[in-house]
Formats: structure tokens, C-alpha cells, sequence
């Protein structure tokens, strides 16, 4: 008859099983993940103290990105592949333009702005797909940067990043409209950061097959 396993032994075995996603996950992944995390926290940190957590703390994560995407740019150019995407040039932009955002301006608002990950596309993939079919196809696998149609993608992410540059208003109280052509452009370099990186992450996960990320 087997021994049963000691229980410290069990809760190791648990720990190790749980952290093997984690572990398995490339710079594109990371990338993925911190950009999910910075669209939630970007513009509500922006109009906050830099001495606040909150802020501080979504400021390393932009540092974070910036350095993923400078690693990823030099397993591209340790392989010569110098028409790839480069991620470093965006992902230095969003911690720039987080810097740069005006407090004041930040704190004015109010966001509602959507989401662009996988995650988020996977909700209007699934709707769209039910309204056509008439039912729901739960049995489907959502959509992964290594699945997603390209061409369908980018284009929905356009659609979102321009519904993105007008979905903002003016907190109670706040009656300077003139701040509002400020903020869309503002918002626009910002939207326009997100698109490059996630645009680039679906080409490099789809074409740079082999390679080390």
C-alpha cells in the first residue's frame, strides 16, 4: 500500500504547479500583461501626487515595459531582423508622455476609456460571432496573440483607439472646455502608443516563431 504524501510535500508540489504559468511567460507576454494593467491605471494615476503609491507604482510598471520592450528589441537585432516592430521606441513614448501629462489636466476628467488586449477583444470577437450564428459557441478557444486574425484585429483596435479619443468628460465643477482639445491630443499620442505595441506584439508572437523573447 502507498504512503500517502507528506503535506508539506503536497503544498511544494501545489506551489510549483501554480507558479509554472508565470515562469513560462515571455517578454511578449509580460508585455501583454503590463499593458492590460497600465490602460486601467494610466489616467488615474496621472492626475494623482507623484508622491502617492498609486502613481508610483504604475510609473514601474511603464519603466517595466520600456525595458521588456529594449530586451525584445535586441533579440531582434541579434537576429538581424531589423524589419520587425520595435517596441522599445512606443513603450518609451507611454512612460514619457505619462511623465509629461499635466496633473491639473488629468484630474479634471473623468475616463471611460475601453480596453485593447486580447481579453477585451475576445468580448466583441464572441458577440459578434453569436449575433451571426444565433447561438453561443462557448467550446471555441478565445483568441491568443498567436491565434488572432491580424488584419481583424488591428482594425478593431483602430475602431476602439478613435471611440477612445472621446470618451472623457468634465468632472463637476470644471468649466474650462478649452482644456478638452488639450486632453484629445494628449489622449491620441496615448492611444497611439497602445495601438503601435499591440499591434507589434501579435507580429512578433506570429512571425518571430523560434526566436528567444
Amino acid at each position: 500500500m502507498r504512503r500517502p504524501l507528506p503535506a508539506l510535500l503536497l503544498l511544494v508540489m501545489w506551489l510549483s504547479a501554480a507558479a509554472l504559468p508565470l515562469a513560462a511567460a515571455d517578454r511578449l507576454d509580460r508585455i501583454a500583461a503590463a499593458l492590460d494593467r497600465i490602460e486601467q491605471r494610466f489616467w488615474r494615476a496621472a492626475g494623482m501626487s507623484p508622491d502617492e503609491a498609486y502613481y508610483q507604482e504604475t510609473a514601474e510598471l511603464l519603466n517595466e515595459l520600456e525595458l521588456n520592450g529594449r530586451d525584445v528589441q535586441r533579440v531582434l537585432t541579434r537576429a538581424r531582423l531589423d524589419q520587425m516592430p520595435n517596441m522599445s521606441v512606443p513603450a518609451a513614448e507611454l512612460r514619457n508622455l505619462f511623465q509629461s501629462v499635466s496633473r491639473r489636466l488629468a484630474s479634471s476628467y473623468h475616463f471611460r476609456l475601453k480596453g485593447t488586449g486580447m481579453a477585451d477583444y475576445e468580448k466583441t470577437f464572441r458577440r459578434s460571432r453569436n449575433r451571426r450564428s444565433g447561438k453561443s459557441r462557448r467550446d471555441e478557444p478565445p483568441p491568443t496573440l498567436a491565434t488572432v486574425e491580424p488584419e481583424a484585429y488591428s482594425r478593431w483596435l483602430a475602431e476602439v483607439c478613435d471611440d477612445n479619443l472621446s470618451r472623457f468628460s468634465r468632472r463637476k465643477g470644471e468649466r474650462n472646455a478649452g482644456q478638452d482639445d488639450t486632453l484629445r491630443e494628449t489622449l491620441a499620442a496615448y492611444c497611439s502608443s497602445i495601438r503601435t505595441l499591440r499591434n507589434a506584439l501579435v507580429t512578433l508572437r506570429q512571425q518571430g516563431q523560434g526566436l528567444k523573447f
